[in-house]
């Protein structure tokens, strides 16, 4: 026993001793290895390394002793100017270790830890890590390199954020690798690679992430190059997007401008294909949704890929008899068939990009739908779509797990042919060459649901509606809100123009009709458990037109009101609590940046008239939470009769002196100016009142030059 403890010692002691050894060896040449390392690519390359220090690891590559490189940094010229295309935290490189004790440094293993590499595209096509690579000259190549062997068993790499930036397009590619794991092997023709990682994709266009963004990835591929051909080929390879699989493999020609030759493929029983490429907000509620069928994804990506070239990327995918079921209301979308296609086009560029959608059918519960979708020319896009659907409400709500609608009653239909040509650059010019290019017709039968955020019923809603053309029309819009109800006609001229943002003169008309809305049951209801305002009042009788004519722009874009003209073209209504008829109600109103004005606003409350016309300059002021500045309004009113009964009483109150309620005017006159200044609250004001002329009746008086200023 006492003879096998010494022997196990006496092996110890050696061991360490050799591992020592080794050691002190890798301790010595330290310097002469980092030194050696950058000396030889700063001399060798336009590009400039720079290492902050090094130290020994020995066991964390283990068994291999290591070097900790630290702080590394790789600039693409040699001033070290805003240009560093590559910083590591920590690179540790591993040395055989027997080679090690005989002399010689032989690199094993590398680990990268925490930083990132950073590629861009120049607005000339160059990248930077070719222009920090570029040899500073022709050194030839010796017998030593060209029997050079690199045997490394393990290379990984974790936490490393790889950026590809495009400074043309401001397209921003990143891969931040969690975890990837590979091993290198060369000889004088070959580099072998194989490769394990983990990491997030995102794509990044102008600041905005797109909807591939925060995308878990895992590759598992095989590469290798050949150095006599200066080609790359890929073995089948596995890439998983979040849940779905696709198969990749091909090829990449170096020495042709990096041509290209991928395939991708995958086919599935359910909808995880398409689900992977979906916002990341989005797929826990698709998640919800079982889904089966025959589901196909096949793209190739083909040509040459740097110096100003785009390969050709073309994609075909589909599904038939698929299905989708809401297993929670055990409902379900049967039949689901389409077939799609996506490619760059000829000039592989976003000009002639192209993605079609073809017979897309389904099968709902209750219902039908069918539809087409194509868009060429992603430069202006050139889009066509065409939809025939009918569904049952109660189905669509119940399948859409719409929880804060119940009792739902009803059907809708749509039927829509759509064209249209976006020029993004310049809109106005999008709608040159249209005419009828849009048709819609929407239809809603009998709707009924109650809202659970909203404690009244909603009932009978039916709408038809129609888009023909550039116009819209809806020829019915009826509904009852609990006691209230609302029958509305509309249309607008040139719905097109509004969505391009044109300077296209629009008119917008609006005709609303009602017998009754109980404004005190409308605002009772209680939400988000606060006491509403109650306003006691009804309006019974209503009818309502109204016109606006402006740019199809001022609807969009105005910075207050849209600016253009307002017609009040009629208003009748009585009121509950304002025991009086308001008629013939019309109004003519000129609208701008700064100021608008009233040209005729007129009306009767029961026999009493008024005419007002008037002007509000800086009304924007009026907008503002805390307004500084000054506005006037110019204010002229006329009346041939005016009974202060009909105007000033309300809810059985009669704001006028007892002596006066009775009275009666007439050939009412009344001119002034109204000087406003707020400094975040209102500060000061004078009205002045340059005319009041009138006839009393009651007390028998004619009034005529009064004037004066009221602070």
């Amino acid at each position: 026993m006492k003879r096998l403890i010494k022997i196990f010692g006496m092996s110890l002691i050696i061991a360490l001793a050799v591992f020592a050894f080794g050691l002190s060896i890798a301790v010595v040449q330290q310097d002469n290895i980092v030194q050696g390392i950058v000396k030889s690519i700063n001399t060798g390359f336009d590009g400039h390394l720079a290492i902050e220090g090094s130290h020994i690891s020995p066991f964390e590559n283990f068994p291999y002793i290591s070097i900790d490189f630290e702080g590394i940094e790789v600039f693409e010229t040699k001033d070290n100017e805003g240009r560093q295309l590559l910083y590591l935290h920590d690179a540790y490189v591993g040395f055989d270790f027997w080679k090690l004790i005989g002399g010689t440094f032989e690199i094993k293993s590398i680990k990268l830890d925490s930083g990132y590499l950073r590629l861009v595209q120049h607005t000339d096509g160059s990248f930077n890590i070719v222009n920090a690579l570029s040899s500073v000259k022709n050194t030839g190549s010796s017998e030593e390199s060209s029997d050079f062997k690199l045997d490394l068993k393990t290379v990984r790499l974790i936490n490393i954020d790889l950026l590809k930036l495009n400074e043309e397009t401001n397209v921003l590619v990143e891969a931040f690798i969690e975890d990837a794991q590979s091993s290198i092997s060369t000889s004088k023709k070959h580099t072998y690679i194989s490769l394990d990682s983990r990491f997030i994709f995102n794509l990044i266009n102008d600041g905005d992430t797109t909807f591939l963004h925060h995308k878990n990835v895992n590759l598992l591929t095989q590469l290798d190059f050949d150095a006599t051909e200066n080609k790359l080929k890929i073995s089948p390879s596995e890439v998983v997007i979040q849940n779905a699989l696709f198969l990749m493999e091909g090829n990449i020609d170096v020495d042709k401008d990096m041509y290209l030759d991928l395939k991708f493929s995958g086919n599935k029983p359910d909808f995880d294909l398409f689900i992977s490429f979906a916002p990341p907000e989005l797929a826990p509620a698709l998640r919800r949704y079982e889904n089966g069928g025959r589901i196909y994804f096949d793209a190739s990506v083909i040509g040459k890929s740097i110096n100003g070239f785009n390969p050709a990327v073309n994609i075909d995918f589909g599904c038939a008899e698929a299905f989708v079921s809401n297993v929670e209301v055990d409902k379900s979308v049967d039949d689901l068939y389409f077939k799609g296609k996506f490619t760059n086009g000829a000039k592989q560029d976003i000009s002639t990009m192209s993605l079609s959608i073809e017979d897309f059918r389904a099968r709902p519960e209750a219902g039908t739908f069918k539809g087409d979708l194509k868009v060429t020319n992603f430069e202006s896009p050139d889009i066509k779509m065409s939809i025939d659907s009918e569904f049952d409400l109660n189905f669509l709500a119940g399948f859409l797990n719409l929880n804060n609608l119940k009792d739902v009653e009803g059907k809708i239909s749509l039927a829509m042919d759509f064209h249209d040509i976006i020029d993004l650059d310049t809109p106005e010019k999008s709608l040159e060459k249209l005419n009828e290019a849009y048709y819609a017709k929407l239809k809603v039968e009998d709707l009924n649901f109650n809202a659970t955020s909203y404690p009244l019923p909603v009932r009978d809603i039916n709408i038809d509606a129609v888009m023909d053309g550039n116009s819209a029309l809806i020829n019915r819009f009826d509904m009852k809100l609990g006691k209230s109800d609302l029958s509305v006609k509309a249309s607008l001229s040139d719905v097109p123009a509004i969505l391009h943002h044109t300077n296209i003169p629009v008119e917008a008309i609006l005709e609303i009709q009602s017998s009754l809305i109980d404004i005190n049951e409308l605002t009772s209801v209680k939400m988000d458990s606060l006491d509403p305002k109650v306003y006691n009042e009804q309006v019974k009788n209503l009818s309502l037109g109204l016109k606006f004519k402006a740019s199809a722009q001022a609807f969009t874009e105005s910075r207050n009101l849209p600016i253009g003209e307002f017609f009040i073209e009629k208003l009748n209504a009585t009121l509950t609590n304002y025991p009086h008829r308001l008629h013939d109600f019309s109004a003519d109103v000129y609208v701008n940046d700064d100021n608008f004005r009233v040209i005729d606003f007129t009306g009767m409350i029961d026999d009493s008239d008024f005419h007002f016309n008037g002007q509000l300059d800086n009304y924007d002021l009026w907008f503002q939470k805390d307004p500084v500045g000054h506005t006037r309004i110019d204010f002229h009113l006329i009346s041939d009769l005016l009974q202060l009964d009909d105007v000033f009483a309300y809810g059985g109150e009669n704001y006028v002196p007892k002596d006066y309620r009775h009275e009666e005017f007439k050939n009412l006159k009344i001119d002034g100016v109204a000087d406003l200044s707020f400094n975040k609250k209102l500060g000061s004001s004078n009205v002045r009142i340059d005319n009041i002329a009138a006839t009393m009746k009651v007390h028998p008086m004619r009034f005529e030059n009064f004037n004066g200023n009221i602070y």
